[in-house]
């Protein structure tokens, strides 16, 4: 097993998923300041990088998507903090 269990539930319980899925129907305007742009322009700028930074599941773990490296290196830039805890 190359994959810890917990890391396998990343899709379901992990920050990045849980946190944009319930500030976007929840309370858009926390979206945006966390990320510190718009839904709209965080999805077109995704949309944008993905092909230089996307990278492939492989037979030992699933890649980290394009969204969430997005997302944490917006988060990184925006605040100085690399720490995890802050998503």
């Amino acid at each position: 097993m190359w994959e810890r269990k917990w890391i396998q539930r990343r899709k379901l319980h992990g920050a990045y998923n849980a946190l944009s899925r319930e500030l976007r129907m929840e309370d858009p305007s926390q979206l945006r300041n966390f990320i510190r742009m718009f839904a709209e322009d965080f999805e077109e700028l995704s949309s944008w990088i993905a092909p230089m930074v996307q990278k492939m599941d492989t037979n030992m773990r699933q890649a980290i998507s394009v969204g969430e490296r997005l997302m944490l290196t917006l988060r990184f830039l925006a605040t100085g903090n690399n720490k995890a805890t802050t998503m």
